[in-house]
């Protein structure tokens, strides 16, 4: 499955940080939900499955971490104890749905960040190019913003904000970062959704700080990402 997920630094003061295999198989988890609604076909049955969802049989989960099923159900008792799934029984599978996906995810096109931070009226206009992109920045507070005639796009305004509520400060740091119009760019080239997925998995991308220009890197990513889902 392509694309990328997001952990919160917070992560390592939860419990399930403590024990490896539990925070593996976290992961799988979060890894193996869909990032977008899709049908599912599980033995000749046909099932909705939503962003953040997935439908496998406590058999399969376990088989895919290589434990006894009552193992694998032992963990996922604690992940709904603990509000971060929801399971339901289906005939032939089980629908389970990680709380608040699009929270974990730090989701670009909620209508919202985590935090449901609003614009800060001191923003500070970006460069169309990114050369002088440090003037046309507040220098302190690394603030975007959107002019009011590209207020009317949504998804440039909430990934925009998102920016500006300091997500994506590996991005940021690169010597040429990403602007409003690097973002309107990618927007109008790509579905806001991959454009999405993109940015917040390359700000947690390790080699990211190798490269120079935020926007390029995003072109290459999203097109090797729109390759794999063909």
């Amino acid at each position: 499955m392509g694309g990328w997920i997001s952990l919160h630094r917070k992560i390592k003061e939860h419990w399930v940080w403590q024990d490896p295999k539990k925070f593996q198989w976290w992961v799988d988890i979060l890894m193996d939900v869909n990032h977008q609604g899709r049908t599912v076909n599980v033995g000749n049955a046909l099932f909705e499955c939503k962003r953040g969802e997935s439908v496998k049989s406590l058999k399969t989960w376990a088989d895919q971490w290589k434990v006894s099923k009552d193992t694998a159900r032992n963990f996922l008792k604690l992940l709904q104890k603990d509000k971060m799934i929801t399971t339901e029984n289906l005939k032939k599978t089980t629908r389970l749905t990680v709380c608040n996906y699009d929270d974990y995810q730090q989701v670009l096109l909620n209508g919202q960040t985590t935090g449901k931070r609003k614009p800060n009226a001191k923003q500070t206009t970006s460069d169309p190019n990114n050369k002088g992109n440090k003037e046309n920045k507040d220098k302190k507070k690394n603030i975007l913003i959107v002019p009011e005639e590209k207020r009317a796009n949504i998804n440039l305004v909430k990934i925009v904000d998102v920016f500006n509520a300091g997500h994506y400060p590996s991005i940021q740091a690169l010597e040429f970062p990403m602007t409003v119009d690097n973002i309107e760019e990618l927007l109008n080239l790509y579905p806001a959704q991959i454009v999405a997925d993109v940015i917040s998995g390359m700000d947690n991308w390790r080699r990211l700080k190798e490269y120079k220009h935020a926007v390029r890197i995003a072109k290459r990513w999203i097109k090797k990402e729109l390759a794999i889902t063909k």
